[in-house]
Parts: C-alpha cells; structure tokens; sequence
C-alpha cells in the first residue's frame, strides 16, 4: 500500500511539474513592442514596432513659403499621404509630437526597430518642395526642421 501511496504521489508532483512548465504561453516579450504580451513567457518573434516624426519650420521658411504662392503643403511618407501642413504655420522651437498645428506621423515598422523610410512634400500644385529619406526609430519622436536651403521647389 506505501508504493501505492508513493506512486500516486510522484505521479501528482510530475503532473504538476509538467503543467507549471510545460505550458509556456508565446508572444512578443519586447515591452517596447506595440503588441507586447505580458503573459508571454516566450519570444516567438511576432513584435511589431512603431516609430513617430513630427515634420516643422520657422518663421522664414512659412514667409518665403507664402511669398511663392504656396497654400498648402501635402506630405507622403512612403509614398502614402499622410497629412497636410499650412505653410503659415510655423515655430519658433522644434514641436513635440502630437502638439497641435503641428504634422505628426506614426509609421508601421514591422518587426523592425529602425528603418529608413523615404518622405516627398509637395505644394497644392504637386509641386516638390522637399524630399529625402527618414531615419525612423521605434518609440522615439524624431523631429525634421525643413529648412528653405534644402527647398527644392525654388
């Protein structure tokens, strides 16, 4: 009857055992991911990132804007529309993301956590007033002061 006993009570600790560590729950474990999951125990390589730029000028660059004619400014960040700005809008210091009259774009990284992603901002004629490439990064908020010497519409 003892090795019954003993038998029946290892079979429970085992049981136990295998079910407290056998049973791993995967999913992204990156807490700076935005589909982190805090009941994952294990990384299964499913972590989407996101990363911000919030586009801005000064005051010379919003008077030479208005000065040509420009009425509005449209922006594209791979090759996708994602706001327009009013060139008489403008700031004296560098915006933080979200402050408003400011454009702020939230880009998809994939499961990346830096990419270099290429930016075209046109005037309401279609006319290409700056262009290049963006260095995002996930969960930062990068800033980009465009500048009337890297003009391209002038």
């Amino acid at each position: 009857m003892k090795n019954v006993k003993l038998i029946l009570i290892i079979t429970i600790v085992g049981a136990m055992t295998f079910l407290a560590t056998g049973c791993k729950e995967e999913g992204c474990t990156d807490p700076t991911a935005t589909n982190y999951n805090a009941d994952a125990d294990e990384d299964d390589c499913s972590c989407e990132y996101q990363g911000r730029l919030v586009f801005w000028f000064n005051d010379d660059v919003s008077n030479n804007l208005v000065a040509a004619g420009v009425t509005t400014l449209t922006c594209y960040v791979d090759d996708v529309e994602v706001g327009t700005m009013d060139p008489a809008d403008s700031f004296v210091n560098s915006p933080s993301c979200g402050q408003d009259g400011a454009l702020t774009v939230t880009q998809d990284l994939g499961g990346e956590k830096a990419k270099t992603i290429p930016y075209e901002i046109k005037n309401q004629d279609g006319v290409v007033y700056w262009t290049g490439n963006i260095n995002f990064k996930s969960n930062t908020c990068l800033t980009l002061q465009l500048t009337w010497s890297s003009n391209k519409g002038c």
